[in-house]
């Protein structure tokens, strides 16, 4: 699982704090294209074929519980594969929903980008 730690301002958590149920917009702000963030996005299709690419992403959704300071936001992106040795290019949308933690004393927003889920047949038996 990959950790992406991002720092924020007390007025960022301020904002969040009073945002009377709807932390969308203190996400979309605070989220917005983070490297780490589209890398891990990458990372998770890795096992593909084609080389691909995430060239950005949107912030869908967010749901935060401010007493217990965690929550989760959903992430919608698409992916970008580029297969050299057929000179061919293909696209595919995903979402992914990812859980958050955020530590007020050191100011650090974590979203946990979750691995892949794989299944082995061969386990199951």
């Amino acid at each position: 699982m990959g950790a992406v730690k991002i720092n924020f301002s007390d007025s960022w958590y301020q904002d969040l704090q009073t945002s009377s149920g709807d932390a969308l917009a203190s996400f979309q702000q605070i989220l917005a294209d983070n490297e780490s963030i589209r890398a891990q996005l990458q990372n998770y299709h890795s096992d593909e074929d084609g080389a691909p690419i995430v060239p950005s992403y949107d912030i869908i959704s967010a749901d935060f519980d401010p007493i217990k300071n965690t929550g989760q936001v959903r992430f919608a992106y698409h992916v970008e594969f580029t297969f050299a040795c057929a000179d061919k290019r293909a696209e595919t949308r995903h979402t992914e929903t990812s859980n958050f933690t955020i530590d007020p004393a050191d100011q650090t927003l974590t979203v946990f980008i979750h691995d892949k889920i794989s299944r082995d047949s061969f386990e199951e038996f």
